[in-house]
């Protein structure tokens, strides 16, 4: 991959479970299988030949299997050039996807997730030209390839290159990672850069900056639009224009404040960290941060070691300021840290927060309540940034009613938010329904498991119960119960009332007509 030396972790959200890992085709005999426990770090080291080298079609895909939820960072976890990223599940990835870079020895990956899938690369306006098997792919040229399950295909700049804005698009679903073998950014040495690139389907047109917790030095930003003419406003700076899909823009901030942003179509944002944060202290970072439209309400995270000198770690928070009485950090509230404004909202607040070595979990009490959580690191001459997770929903696709499904992370409704009700007989979003989009509660022990709903009853975990939402027809504490129609003895002169499912049928005496009746 792109990175160094392949380090995996991996801390259980919910429950022991079993976990396969296997590399199918860099070496099939490679098998690792792994009981996995809740808040336990189980960390698995790769042999560091899967990494990316230079422009190259290659083997280097690695399949992660569990019976349950989990999180999985992949590390490159060497002395004095360190980052990590989050991996995402193959059922959040996509097939559109635009790179960011930096601008230092700058590279890309993709991996397939099912066989013949065809691949376009487009080099990006103002990117490095990709130059394969003799062939240059210069600023608007297309690269197709065809490649199987687990085959990779990786991109390598030389000192100077970047190729952010350079568009990828598959007929099947694919992963793909970008950043840098080793890159400068401001003082300081040089350090690895990667971050795992999103689909286009699931950009935001809100965002948040944010500094380096624990360096005062500047943070550098680049944006890309996913559509033309798309006008963005950086809070303190007037508005952007990228006037083509694949335009990109960057930006820095050297005053440690946090900014809005806000774009009228979607858009990507990148935050590179910059190396010097005194003396020997800290290197680049990079950080693809999540729109606002995809924070979560609950983070299990994990911090990093590295074989040299331990990082000084931290957690950035960025959450509307009424909500603040209800985070919970490792089982604390977080109301007695120090808050400031995010500038350009009336509602956000941000705050960086020390945190100690290990796993970590973040939730709000009300899991309607989203908000913006990064693992951050620094020490000498290192530095490591990611996000603890993120919402994946197809935001920008068509998109259509659906049944309601508790913690779904689906806009089952259609209404650009996510998970946004409470099953508490309220129209918690304001938009004149009632419990049609449903959060679940964090850390509860789902009671829905073992489907306690009968009749095709919907099953909503609660906190230490469940509430079955049954068909028209049914009632009882799990729908167990054919509501009988005929109860009220409905068929007049005799007639003899027939109950079926939500309805009732009167077979009528003799001089009478036989009629069906709701």
């Amino acid at each position: 991959m792109l990175i160094e030396r392949k380090n995996v972790t991996m801390s259980v959200v919910k429950e022991e479970l079993e976990v396969t890992i296997t590399t199918p085709l860099f070496d099939s005999t490679y098998l690792r299988q792994l009981s996995v426990n809740k808040n336990v770090i189980s960390t698995e080291i790769f042999n560091w030949n899967l990494r990316g080298i230079g422009t190259e079609l290659g083997n280097k895909g690695i399949d992660i299997k569990a019976d349950n939820e989990i999180t999985v960072y992949a590390v490159n976890k060497e002395k004095e050039t360190t980052d990590a990223f989050v991996v995402f599940p193959c059922d959040a990835i996509g097939d559109e996807y635009y790179i960011l870079t930096w601008n230092v020895r700058s590279a890309f990956m993709i991996i397939a997730t099912m066989d013949n899938t065809v691949v376009h690369v487009t080099t990006g306006k103002g990117a490095t030209p990709i130059i394969y098997k003799g062939v240059t792919y210069s600023p608007g040229m297309t690269l197709t390839l065809i490649i199987n399950t687990y085959e990779s295909f990786h991109v390598q700049g030389l000192e100077t290159s970047d190729f952010s804005g350079t568009y990828v698009k598959s007929n099947k679903v694919i992963t793909v990672m970008s950043g840098s073998q080793c890159s400068n950014i401001g003082g300081g040495a040089c350090d690895h850069l990667c971050s795992q690139m999103t689909s286009v389907g699931t950009f935001g047109k809100q965002f948040v900056t944010m500094n380096m917790p624990n360096c005062n030095v500047p943070v550098d930003f680049k944006i890309v639009a996913s559509s033309s003419n798309t006008y963005i406003n950086i809070n303190g700076r007037g508005a952007v224009h990228l006037a083509t899909a694949g335009d990109v823009h960057a930006f820095q901030v050297t005053d440690q404040t946090s900014r809005t942003i806000m774009a009228d179509k979607p858009i990507a944002l990148a935050f590179f960290a910059e190396g010097g944060c005194g003396s020997d202290q800290g290197d680049p970072a990079m950080i693809l941060l999540p729109p606002i439209e995809q924070f979560a309400a609950d983070y299990t995270f994990s911090t990093i070691k590295t074989p040299g000198n331990p990082f000084q770690n931290a957690l950035t928070v960025v959450i509307p300021s009424t909500e603040v009485n209800g985070l919970s950090l490792d089982g604390h509230l977080m109301t007695s840290y120090h808050w400031q404004q995010v500038q350009g909202s009336s509602t956000l607040q941000i705050t960086n927060v020390n945190i100690v070595d290990g796993p970590h979990t973040i939730f709000h009490s009300n899991p309607t309540v989203t908000f913006l959580a990064v693992s951050t690191g620094t020490a000498k001459y290192n530095s490591y940034g990611y996000i603890a997770g993120q919402r994946l929903a197809p935001i920008n696709s068509n998109c259509s009613i659906s049944k309601t499904v508790p913690g779904d992370i689906v806009d089952n409704d259609c209404d650009g938010l996510i998970d946004e009700e409470l099953l508490d007989g309220t129209d918690n979003d304001g938009d004149g329904k009632i419990d049609e989009d449903l959060a679940v509660y964090f850390n509860d022990i789902n009671e829905c498991a073992s489907h306690p709903c009968m009749h095709e009853g919907i099953c909503v975990d609660l906190v230490d119960l469940y509430n079955c939402s049954c068909l028209p027809g049914y009632n009882g504490e799990n729908c167990q119960t054919d509501i009988d129609e005929c109860a009220s003895s409905p068929c007049q002169h005799t007639g003899h009332c027939v109950d079926l499912v939500n309805d009732y049928r009167c077979h009528c005496s003799k001089g009478y007509k036989e009629t069906t009746v709701k």
